[in-house]
Order: structure tokens, then sequence, then C-alpha cells
């Protein structure tokens, strides 16, 4: 799978002190990103043989989610918009929503 070159350049990067502390430390992506510029060839194929492992993930833990919702206490429950907020990276503010809501609780009154 991988060229004479790109072997050579693993085992470059393998030898590599401070790289393998990234490697240990940080998070995979952003490791290969790293090195995107000096090892384009040997990037490419790891993000490839990494990316279905994370879409893969990404399903399982939907299903989890969704099971976990859509549970026998909440089977009239749509999911949808819990599932949304439950798979995304990005984590609600709570604080500015609940401010938020005040707000126009106040507004209206």
């Amino acid at each position: 799978m991988l060229s004479m070159l790109e072997y050579e350049q693993l085992i470059e990067i393998k030898s590599m002190s401070y790289l393998k502390q990234k490697f240990e430390s940080g998070s995979l992506n952003e490791f290969w990103i790293e090195l995107k510029d000096e090892y384009p060839s040997l990037v490419e194929k790891a993000i490839f043989t990494l990316l279905p492992f994370v879409t893969t993930y990404r399903c399982e833990a939907g299903f989890s989610s969704y099971a976990y919702t859509k549970n026998k206490y909440r089977n009239r429950l749509n999911a949808a918009t819990d599932l949304r907020i439950q798979v995304s990276d990005i984590k609600p503010n709570f604080k500015n929503i609940v401010n938020q809501t005040m707000k126009q609780f106040h507004s209206s009154h």
C-alpha cells in the first residue's frame, strides 16, 4: 500500500522523538495535518485509511444516542432535534440559551 519513498518517510517520522511526543499527546487529526506540507502523499494515505473509522464511529454514536433518547419511556417523542444536539461536536451554551429565553419571556409579558 505504501511506496518505497512513503515507507521510508514513515520510518523517518517514527524515529523523530519530537514527532513521537506530538503523536502521543495530541489528536491524530492534528498530527497528520501538521505533516501535510512535508509528507503530502503519506498524509493523504493516512487520512484515507482513518476516514472510515471516523464515519463508522459517528454512525454508531448517532444510533446509540437515538436509541437512548427514543426509549420506551419517550416513545412518542420526536427525537430528531435532540439527536442533532447529541451527535454534534458543538456544545450548547446553556447559560446563554437561558438568558435569551428569559429576555424573550419578559419582553412578551
